[in-house]
């Protein structure tokens, strides 16, 4: 059996269509779809930083900041740190694939989470080998690239 072609509600869609009331084609069923979702299990609709609930009633948005105070705090002390690691070490020092490139990222061969401003464990890298390192683990151990915390 053959569908029919109707034309959809929404757009200029001519064909087959998904549902019929309202008549609609593939593409605007999911939007609508979705749209009818978001109004029936939220009840709410964004607007200018306010959310306007079914019942006419208005409260404020509360977004979730993308970087917590301690870190932010932490990344502002990292920033000056590395800038003038950069400064002192212009050459890439792990030179992997390179051969001595302008050294433009910062390295930690420990993990950022417990030393992300003990120089120590900086290393000057190009944006080539910095990006070799995580897809080469046991190669990079072995170089001294990456270390554990507890060693």
């Amino acid at each position: 059996m053959k569908a029919k072609s109707k034309q959809c509600s929404f757009c200029d869609y001519f064909g087959p269509l998904w549902k019929s009331n309202p008549a609609t084609c593939p593409n605007c069923a999911q939007k609508h779809a979705a749209k009818q979702s978001i109004e029936r299990h939220r009840g709410v609709f964004e607007h200018k930083g306010l959310v306007q609930t079914i019942d006419g009633k208005k409260a404020k948005v509360f977004k979730i900041k993308p970087v917590g105070k301690k870190l932010a705090k932490k990344r502002r002390e990292y920033k000056p740190l590395r800038d003038q690691y950069l400064v002192e070490h212009p050459i890439c020092e792990l030179q992997i694939l390179c051969n001595g490139a302008l050294a433009t990222e910062v390295h930690h061969i420990k993990p950022r989470e417990f030393f992300l401003c003990d120089v120590s464990v900086f290393k000057a890298a190009c944006h080539l080998c910095h990006d070799w390192i995580p897809g080469h683990d046991a190669e990079a151990r072995e170089r001294g690239f990456l270390m554990s915390k507890h060693s």
